[in-house]
């Protein structure tokens, strides 16, 4: 992308499905020096050694689901810097830079845990059920969650939706992706502008798009086996193309 074209994606006009991955990390950029330790309820603080800048390198956040736990680490050494308990099944991790705040799915307790990135503090959010992927609006207002991806029983719990968590207050919407009811999301993914979401359910074997302004469902793909991981393109991809690249 060149410095002058526009930041918003106004049209997506093709789908990606990607496989997930199996561990999840977030780095945090760094103040003005290295975060040398992070106590819960106290600021994190800073090393101004290390160069004019500081050598500020950041952190970088894990999530360990056995042991449902947050590691923080510095970016550069690799010190840990702190362990917070942030709920049972801890799964996946995002950061909302705007609210200044990580948000971690604790699938087997229906909560997403907020952690303020300067003081540590948590706070619960409950959502429901089974919250599993979870990732932020490309300007940092809202963080979605999808829900009950790998259920346990039959029926599955829950219905096909995805939650959508304010980040100026925390409060929880529910927005439906699938008329097959036995659809679950597994991941989400905000065009830039918000205006789209799209959706891949690995159980329903389907991929959608909502609009996030009516909540109508303007698009259904499928079957799609196992539907994992999406992400939207403003490439156009056509058969042609397809075909050419094939014959080289």
């Amino acid at each position: 992308m060149t410095e002058q074209e526009p930041r918003t994606i106004r049209k997506i006009r093709s789908i990606t499905l990607l496989l997930a991955a199996a561990a999840f990390m977030v780095v945090v950029p760094g103040g003005s020096g290295f975060v040398v330790q992070a106590v819960p309820g106290v600021p994190i603080t800073d090393n101004a050694a290390g160069g004019d800048d500081g050598g500020a390198k950041g952190s970088v956040w894990v999530v360990n689901r056995d042991l449902g736990e947050l590691a923080i680490f510095d970016a550069e050494t690799g010190e840990l810097i702190e362990k917070l308990k942030v709920g049972a099944g801890a799964h996946d991790i995002c950061i909302s830079e705007k609210a200044g705040t990580a948000y971690i799915t604790a699938e087997a307790i229906n909560t997403v845990t907020a952690v303020d990135i300067e003081t540590l503090a948590t706070e619960s959010i409950p959502v429901g059920p089974l919250p599993h992927h979870i990732e932020p609006s490309h300007d940092g207002r809202k963080i979605f969650v999808t829900l009950a991806s790998h259920p346990m029983t039959v029926p599955a719990p829950g219905t096909p939706a995805f939650a959508t968590i304010d980040t100026d207050d925390n409060s929880v919407t529910y927005t439906a992706t699938s008329a097959n009811a036995a659809a679950r999301a597994h991941a989400v993914f905000p065009t830039p502008d918000g205006d789209r979401m799209f959706v891949a359910h690995d159980t329903g074997n389907q991929v959608s798009g909502v609009d996030m302004e009516t909540g109508d469902i303007f698009l259904s793909v499928s079957p799609i086996l196992r539907a994992e991981e999406v992400v939207a393109t403003r490439s156009a991809i056509s058969s042609g193309s397809r075909r050419a690249a094939t014959a080289l």
